[in-house]
């Protein structure tokens, strides 16, 4: 009875292995694997959306308030729980968030975690646009959730602040520097200045251009004036 195992025994010696030798070989992973999650902490406006879509809720973030006007933010991607579905990913708009092509995740618990902190100025309030605004865009263009519209021709600008995660990109961006976080007991009062500043600023907009305007008719008339002397 053992000899067809044994002519079975036999032909293997022989042949050769179906399995890789790993990890003796390193064995690169396929196109669009999705492996151990990177976290780049430099790229991170602490949005949060990365947590909010995680359905196995892999994600947590942590504060710690340093004292001086910032905090240290800390996000943790736990790896046993994670499905490497690549949803966070996909959802980041900044591409902080990375799965990679390692699948090297047998070892101890500190080898199935990533983590990154990062230190920001402590935002609160909504964001504000003063009188000084040239509606130049940059704000719009470098705004990580899409939550600002400006409109050169008409000249409005606009912001959602539900999608405002007050990363305060903007603001650094922006080259009047009219940008800033209000907090609500200070709205009326900011929108009242803003209000007078434009009044202002239509004034001087109107007169600088009725001087010019003069002066090209006053331009005109003196070469006229040449042409019918020469004439």
């Amino acid at each position: 009875m053992i000899f067809p195992f044994l002519k079975e025994a036999t032909s293997n010696l022989f042949s050769r292995p179906s399995t890789e030798n790993f990890p003796a070989v390193n064995v690169e992973a396929k196109p669009n694997y999705r492996g151990r999650i990177a976290y780049d902490p430099e790229k991170c406006v602490n949005c949060g959306e990365c947590v909010k879509v995680c359905a196995p809720e892999a994600i947590t973030r942590t504060y710690e308030d340093l004292g001086d006007g910032t905090r240290k933010g800390t996000y943790h991607f736990n790896l046993t729980s994670c499905t490497f579905c690549g949803t966070c990913q996909d959802f980041c708009s900044t591409n902080a968030i990375t799965l990679t092509e390692d699948y090297h995740m047998v070892g101890d618990a500190a080898d199935l975690f990533t983590e990154g902190s990062w230190i920001h100025e402590i935002i609160t309030g909504k964001l504000f646009c003063g009188a000084d605004c040239i509606f130049c865009g940059l704000c719009m263009k470098n705004c990580p959730e899409e939550a600002i519209t400006v409109d050169r021709k008409t000249k409005t600008w606009k912001v959602d602040h539900e999608l405002c995660c007050q990363c305060g990109i903007c603001k650094s961006k922006c080259p009047k520097k009219c940008l800033d976080f209000v907090e609500a007991e200070d709205w009326e009062a900011a929108e009242k200045a803003k209000a007078e500043a434009l009044v202002v600023k239509e004034a001087e907009e109107a007169k600088a251009k009725a001087a010019k305007l003069a002066a090209a008719k006053a331009a005109k008339a003196a070469k006229e004036a040449e042409a019918a002397k020469e004439g």
